[in-house]
């Protein structure tokens, strides 16, 4: 996370603990499966830095999708995001944990206001840092059809962009470097994974 100490770090320890949990456990089912990958991942990254400061400690936010034919199921901690995108268009999209989004939410802000406001970056619920661990919030999605699409991508890579940016066909390291060069000096991560059906 932008502004944190270690945020590879911590978000490394969430692909180490996937990875074990999903090669070992695959047969359970995929809300228990995520909601363990929370909390271990949660507990790995205190455990890398366990003498600094609560505001020190590194964390990450995080999202999966977990595909079983033409179910999907979203998970995610903060605001990187998870869209379900059909013909251009977006179907679904994982709501943030975000100072900003509760405001946008409440209607105490309009939502074109999020991007530009002082506290939008300041993030509600992530793995690592010194409290409890944070329940992954589930979202499952409409029914998959063939050429749907999966993005799941990192605030530093879905806030510079607009909506129909996110829905085309471009290739996802153009936009990349769009989201880069329209937010310079910019601490955020930008990734994001594009996974297209062609079949369910």
């Amino acid at each position: 996370m932008g502004g944190h100490a270690d945020g590879a770090l911590a978000a490394q320890c969430v692909m180490d603990v996937a990875a074990r949990i999903f090669a070992d456990e695959a047969q359970q089912p995929a809300a228990q499966l995520i909601q363990r990958i929370g909390l271990e991942s949660h507990l790995a990254i205190q455990s890398v830095a366990p003498d600094l400061s609560e505001r020190q400690q590194p964390r990450t936010t995080v999202v999966c999708a977990v595909v079983d034919g033409p179910n999907v199921l979203f998970a995610h901690a903060g605001d990187s995001r998870a869209y379900h995108l059909r013909r251009g268009e977006i179907v679904h999209v994982t709501r943030d944990h975000s100072a900003v989004a509760m405001m946008v939410r409440r209607g105490d802000i309009r939502p074109q206001d999020a991007r530009h406001h002082p506290m939008r970056n300041q993030v509600t619920r992530c793995l690592g840092g010194g409290g409890p661990p944070p329940a992954l919030e589930l979202t499952p999605c409409p029914p998959l059809q063939p050429g749907d699409t999966l993005l799941l991508c990192s605030d530093g890579f879905w806030d510079p962009l607009e909506p129909d940016e996110l829905g085309s066909n471009i290739e996802l390291t153009e936009l990349a470097q769009r989201a880069v060069a329209r937010n310079p000096g910019s601490a955020d991560n930008c990734t994001a994974l594009r996974i297209r059906f062609e079949s369910v």
